[in-house]
């Protein structure tokens, strides 16, 4: 087997890039390294010149395996964009995606510290450069490793030379030294024995990200300036609204003079009075609440440094007409900055129609990833508002957009982990049953053995949709206050609903002329979550031995993921969470890699007959020919099946998919 340790210098990144300078290669088994390049030493070196990039495409081209820092996502298709003929046969291994799959924490004596701390550790020592903590960079692997990759760039830029302009003998060298960092980086993942089930999912799913960020995402631009000019409208409007609500405040100061000014009338040594006009400025969270405190709002949350928390949702759960109308300036802003205005806004980085959204494939210790440039995780949900708007931006350039969500993916994943200790018990309610009820009943919001009827009791309704935010909020590891305000949040729909007072009643008595505390503050709504927690684990007892032995295996710092990955765990009250998360970005990512195999052995060709234009979470969607939108959907479908096979699931995975125009149409 032969093994190639390689890497490039070029005279700019993937779109710009013209020329490949300086390719060099490392046998990792016969120890051989070939310095390749086009132009010639100056013969005052005395240097032999290498052999040409083109024999060093051969070389690669016959690798069982090449070994690379960021080779998937620049490297190997930046040299395929220059020569079109190269095509390696063999298997890509990128030490930036294993880096951080396998280095997100790090063992010291005192136990696991994430990366982060380690490196703020060594550069108050003097032993790191500031400017790389937590970087996963080739130059900050060298760092760490003791063999640094040397400062060419910095080094030309001094010069006032452009380093990637033209090949030079130092770019040749710097090159070179990328190698050597590039194979003891290897060599220390190597040593680690991970679990390889894991590294080839992580480089598997790279791969297909990688072609998903170079195809990009439809955007239909024309329809966001109208979007745009939409919000903007709307923003005056608002503003005109709380100029209305919020006049300006005349504040006065009282001062003595220091000098006689007969042109203002002051006496030295008498007091004068200063008034001065404070306009209301909306985007001032301590203005908001010194105004609101005078409507008679008594804040519940507050900020790290004492100050009153105000966003959106506090601002909506008002009664006063004002603090609804601050909620939509809230929200409005958040979209025109979405949208149009913001450093990441769509329109700010869309490129003929196209935006190329950056995914780090293993951007969380739980396997999920993160988006950035923008982040299309974050565009809102067709429910919210301008949500549909927003979303049918996004669209179809190959025919039709398909997309496909696996269903119910973290109740399954409870079920799985819970199924060792209720045999199935859970699943076979979740399949067959009402979950969401079940849950009603251990929360203890109606008594044992109530029959859910929502057209007798209406009140029905409004438990089954508490228990299901409860359960998703216990899952992500919700505190006791938060469970509290999901039973505050059932109660005041109640009461505004016309169904009574029940929930108060029960949950918030007090001896005041209503019988209940309307407004309860943090401590008693950290009794009430409490209570209900309780409640929940007392009925649901697989899932306290769940959450037991997940907590106690979690004491060594981190649990094993589906595929054998340690999952670092930094509170063991977090350790459910983490473990669920893991296990449903790994049936994502599995469930991608089965697709993307079975599209490809059916001769379906990325980016020409489909292409993956967004992976968030449990959803994918997909660009395909509309001869094709279908086959696509069924065989996304069917991959997500394939996974329960696959990690040895007890609870059957499952999806579906929607064809469309756009996102607002498949999600």
């Amino acid at each position: 087997m032969t093994r190639y340790a390689f890497d490039i210098e070029t005279d700019g990144l993937l779109d710009d890039l013209t020329k490949v300078h300086s390719l060099v290669i490392h046998d990792l088994d016969t120890d051989e390294v070939w310095s390749c390049h086009d132009e010639n030493y100056p013969a005052e070196l005395e240097r032999e010149d290498g052999p040409l990039v083109s024999f060093g495409l051969k070389k690669l081209m016959e690798a069982d395996e090449l070994i690379g820092h960021n080779i998937i996502k620049f490297d190997v298709p930046a040299l395929q964009k220059v020569y079109p003929w190269f095509k390696p046969r063999g298997k890509q291994i990128d030490t930036l995606v294993l880096t951080r799959l396998i280095y997100t924490m790090v063992q010291r004596r005192q136990g696991w510290v994430s990366l982060v701390d380690f490196d703020q550790v060594q550069a108050k020592i003097g032993k790191f450069p500031g400017r790389l903590i937590g970087s996963h960079s080739l130059d900050a692997w060298g760092h760490r490793l003791g063999e640094w990759k040397g400062d060419y760039a910095a080094m030309m830029i001094e010069q006032g030379l452009d380093p990637w302009a033209s090949w030079n003998p130092e770019m040749q060298s710097y090159c070179e030294q990328d190698v050597r960092v590039t194979t003891k980086l290897y060599k220390r993942i190597l040593s680690e024995n991970y679990s390889q089930q894991a590294i080839d999912l992580e480089l598997e799913f790279a791969f297909i990200i990688a072609q998903q960020e170079r195809y990009g995402f439809g955007f239909d631009e024309a329809a966001a300036a109208d979007l745009y000019g939409v919000l903007i409208k709307r923003r005056q409007e608002i503003a005109e609204k709380l100029k209305a609500a919020f006049p300006p405040e005349v504040i006065r100061t009282v001062k003595v003079a220091g000098a006689n000014n007969k042109k203002l009338g002051r006496v030295k040594g008498q007091p004068y009075t200063v008034e001065k006009v404070v306009e209301f400025n909306p985007s001032s969270r301590q203005m908001i609440a010194a105004r609101l405190k005078v409507l008679g709002w008594v804040p519940t949350e507050f900020t790290p440094n004492g100050q009153a928390k105000v966003d959106e949702t506090i601002l909506s759960a008002l009664p006063w007409p004002e603090a609804k109308v601050l909620a939509e300036h809230f929200l409005v802003e958040k979209r025109i900055g979405q949208l149009a205005e913001g450093d990441q806004a769509w329109l700010r980085l869309v490129r003929r129609g196209i935006i190329h959204g950056g995914v780090n494939t293993n951007g969380a210790v739980t396997g999920r990833c993160t988006h950035s440039r923008p982040n299309v995780a974050q565009t809102p949900a067709v429910g919210s508002p301008y949500g549909e708007e927003c979303r049918a931006l996004f669209v179809a350039r190959l025919g039709r957009l398909v997309g496909a969500d696996l269903s119910g993916l973290e109740l399954r994943c409870l079920a799985h982990f819970m199924a060792r200790f209720d045999g199935g018990a859970y699943g076979e309610v979740l399949l067959t049953g009402d979950v969401h009820w079940a849950n009603v009943l251990a929360l203890g919001l109606v008594p044992e053995g109530t029959a859910r009827d929502e057209d007798r009791h209406p009140i029905h309704k409004l438990f089954r949709g508490g228990a299901k935010t409860f359960i998703y909020g216990f899952l992500y590891g919700a505190g006791d206050a938060k469970a509290g305000e999901i039973v505050l949040d059932i109660a005041m729909r109640e009461v505004r609903d016309g169904l009574g007072h029940s929930v108060f009643l029960k949950y918030f008595p007090a001896k005041t002329a209503k019988g209940y505390i309307e407004n309860p503050d943090e401590d008693t709504l950290k009794r009430v979550g409490k209570r209900l927690k309780k409640s929940f684990l007392e009925k649901t007892p697989a899932l306290k031995q769940l959450r037991e032995k997940v907590q106690a295996a979690a004491a060594r710092g981190y649990l094993i993921g589906l595929d054998g990955r340690k999952l670092y765990v930094r509170s063991v009250h977090a350790a459910v969470n983490t473990l669920l998360q893991s296990a449903g970005a790994l049936i994502a990512k599995m469930a991608t890699v089965i697709a993307y195999r079975k599209l490809t052995a059916l001769g379906h060709v990325f980016g020409r007959d489909y292409a993956l234009v967004a992976h968030v979470h449990d959803e994918m969607q997909v660009d395909a020919r509309e001869a094709l939108a279908t086959l696509v959907g069924e065989t996304l479908v069917q991959s997500m099946r394939d996974t329960t096979e696959v990690f040895n699931f007890r609870c059957p995975i499952d999806g579906e998919f929607k064809i469309g125009a756009n996102w607002r149409d498949t999600h």
